[in-house]
């Protein structure tokens, strides 16, 4: 098993000021992001763009990203992990990645059983 290696802004993590600002406008940060990934065009490199940044902001927020983790799941990871571009199914892999980081495995684990078992689970892929 490799060690997780996050994709920092120009090599070096966020600085205290940058992580303060993000955990402090999250919300509204979270619903902007969600909104251009159901408002985005066909363009690959908006849908590439928009999850960079949906990853930059996990970076920032760190645990407080929790309560958007269902959301993120279910929105993100779930529906491009298996995207045909591979930047794409790569970035939500790393998405996921910070996720398992972040957030406890006791949180995030029932919430993954309980989507696999939900009647919608029929969009989820198979390997989560």
């Amino acid at each position: 098993m490799s060690a997780l290696v996050v994709d920092y802004f120009d090599g070096k993590p966020p600085g205290e000021a940058t992580q303060h600002m993000i955990k402090r406008h999250l919300n509204d940060i979270v619903k902007n992001i969600f909104k251009d990934m159901q408002a985005f065009s066909l363009k690959i490199h908006l849908k590439e763009k928009t999850l960079c940044q949906l990853y930059n902001l996990i970076v920032c927020a760190e645990g407080n990203i929790k309560p958007h983790v269902a959301h993120i799941m279910k929105d993100i990871v779930y529906k491009f992990i298996l995207d045909e571009d591979p930047d794409i199914s790569q970035r939500a892999y790393k998405i996921a990645e910070l996720l398992g980081l972040y957030v406890r495995a006791d949180y995030l684990i029932p919430l993954m059983i309980n989507d696999l078992t939900n009647v919608e689970s029929r969009n989820i892929p198979l390997f989560v």
